[in-house]
């Protein structure tokens, strides 16, 4: 997966990106969008539709601030 991310992001012409994926595309641009940070660019948007994130990257989203 990482070696198709690396592909699709070498292709990319603009920054920021926008992505979207579907079914097994959904797992594809999420690979895409990780390595893209871990570049230094920037997203401007990501889509993943019908399709779920692999467990090894699932993180626990962020709780309401309290007052």
């Amino acid at each position: 997966m990482e070696s198709l991310a690396a592909a699709v992001v070498s292709e990319l012409e603009r920054d920021p990106a926008e992505l979207i994926g579907h079914s097994a595309g959904g797992a594809v641009v999420h690979a895409v969008a990780r390595r893209i940070e871990s570049d230094g660019g920037e997203l401007a948007g990501l889509a993943v539709i019908n399709s779920s994130v692999p467990e090894s990257t699932n993180r626990p989203a962020a709780s309401a601030p309290t007052r």
